[in-house]
């Protein structure tokens, strides 16, 4: 016979694999405490199923009172390896008769007849039977002390761990049960602020949210023209004259050390430069330019320093100039490309969904957990367009869309606690959803108000409530009588069955722990 440890971790198929592996058709499987397998009943029906189909069986040892129940309710042989009886050997007690010495001779069976003298007359007597010496009497020793004081703790632990752990109630209940349905319409807004139910409506306390982004999108040009671009960009234009502020107005002149001609796109004042000790620290500002003219040779690297001719004839030629830090680009004559109105209608439809769904899917990622957002309850509009008709180097212009998404949630266990209060209010407030399934239909969403409709279809399934802990101290201690009244004096209850085990107990076990209780 084979015996098979199982681990906390095994799972029933590894437990399978080590019983069909093993050659011997006997197997002992020994099943710890907090054991994933001993967790469930329908662990040892599928191990007995594999088991007989393999041609073997398996006989369950434990000390886990719940896996021997468990084991025993799927008809598994199981049994507790340290309160099984066992068999105890007895002596027998020999009376030992002291060996007889060797000048006592045996006595005859027939009777001497008694010698007859002239002075007196004597009677020979029989001989007494051997006594036995106190020596060979039976004593109690202190090893035979020892082992019966050792035997008798030994029952009284049996008798405590009997008595302690293999009485258990299992009290299996069902309760009332009711079908609550609700078909009318669900309004949910952020200005309602108590949630109300009646026949055919409830009312629900909403929450907005608004989403605002932009994007901007690439597009092939199909159509050409001829075209003068003018490069541009941005340059940094440095005070190193004196502390005071420098305005120079949109056209100032910058001049390149090739000669070419900048102007300034916006009006700008160079702050004064620091002058701690007499000692002139630079300021600057950033400003953006044009070319003068248009083309290619107008495009710059950067690196380039700047004069502003304005100033050619005073300290402040040297004192204010500008450098170039990223190119100046954009500059082109010739023939281009040029989006036509098919393009620009194309584009703004794909930018415009493409931003719809960039902005959703924001929006609903930000969306707290437990709100809850129907199918197209939302409302999406593009504020602003902006198209850029001049193409890339690669021939394609850009246009840039911005827009917003405003949607309405709510809650969800809000809707489901208004409606089951509503419900049941006329069947008592002692029941508590067992499921229930919500239906939405296709909601409308008002904007001049905020709010949002939508058909519903609530289907429940409501049961008593029931505190089973508070039961089970209630029923700690009775007998099988006084539970049964405890448990048909439960409002609701439909049906009971007690059961008290093993079949000697006669009363519910005073530890909580030690009651089950199953409400159906």
């Amino acid at each position: 016979m084979k015996k098979i440890y199982v681990s906390k971790k095994d799972s029933l198929a590894s437990i399978i694999g080590k019983i069909i592996k093993t050659k011997d058709d006997e197997i002992v499987l020994y099943i710890p405490r907090g054991t994933e397998f001993g967790a469930s009943r329908t662990n040892f029906i599928l191990l007995k199923r594999e088991v007989a189909a393999a041609g073997k069986s398996v006989v369950m040892e434990s000390v886990d009172e719940d896996v021997l129940e468990l084991a025993d309710t799927a008809g598994l042989k199981a049994i507790n390896p340290f309160i099984r009886r066992r068999q105890r050997a007895v002596s027998d007690i020999v009376l030992v008769v002291p060996s007889r010495p060797a000048d006592i001779r045996p006595v005859l069976t027939t009777p001497l007849k008694p010698e007859i003298t002239p002075d007196r007359t004597t009677r020979e007597e029989k001989p007494e039977p051997a006594k036995l010496l106190d020596k060979e009497k039976t004593e109690l020793t202190p090893r035979r002390f020892l082992k019966a004081t050792g035997i008798a703790v030994l029952l009284t632990v049996i008798a405590v761990l009997v008595l302690t752990f293999l009485p258990r109630a299992k009290i299996e209940l069902t309760l009332e049960k009711k079908n609550l349905d609700f078909v009318g319409t669900m309004v949910t807004s952020a200005a309602i602020k108590e949630n109300n139910f009646n026949h055919n409506q409830v009312t629900i306390r909403g929450v907005t949210f608004l989403e605002k982004r932009n994007i901007t999108q690439a597009y092939p040009a199909s159509g050409k023209k001829y075209a003068e671009k003018k490069a541009t960009g941005e340059v940094v234009i440095y005070n190193n004259y004196s502390s005071s502020p420098q305005t120079l107005v949109a056209t100032t002149r910058l001049v390149s050390p090739d000669g070419k001609i900048y102007r300034l796109n916006n009006s700008i004042t160079v702050p004064g430069a620091e002058a701690p000790g007499g000692k002139i620290t630079p300021s600057s500002i950033r400003a953006s330019i044009s070319a003068d003219k248009p083309g290619e040779a107008y495009n710059l690297s950067p690196g380039v320093k700047f004069r502003i001719p304005g100033f050619e004839g005073s300290p402040k030629y040297d004192g204010f100039y500008a450098e170039l830090k990223e190119p100046l680009s954009g500059g082109f004559v010739g023939e281009t490309s040029l989006p036509s109105e098919e393009d620009l209608a194309a584009a703004r439809a794909e930018t415009e969904k493409r931003l719809e769904e960039a902005i959703k899917t924001q929006l609903l990622f930000n969306l707290p957990p437990e709100v809850k957002v129907l199918n197209n309850a939302y409302e999406f509009k593009v504020t602003e367009t902006k198209v850029n008709e001049t193409a890339n180097e690669e021939g394609k212009f850009t246009i840039t869309a911005y827009g917003e998404v405003k949607l309405i949630g709510f809650r969800e266990s809000e809707l489901v606690d208004v409606l089951g209060r509503g419900l049941i209010a006329k069947n008592g407030n002692d029941f508590r959803a067992e499921n229930y399934e919500l239906d939405y239909g296709a909601p409308t969403l008002n904007t001049a108000d905020g709010s949002l409709n939508a058909p519903l279809k609530f289907k429940s399934v409501w049961t008593r409530t029931f505190d089973d802990n508070r039961f089970k101290r209630e029923a700690a201690g009775k007998n099988r009588a006084d539970l049964q009244a405890l448990v048909f004096a439960i409002p609701g209850i439909q049906s009971g069955e007690v059961r008290l085990w093993p079949f000697w107990v006669i009363k519910v076990p005073k530890n909580a722990d030690r009651i089950i209780v199953d409400v159906k």
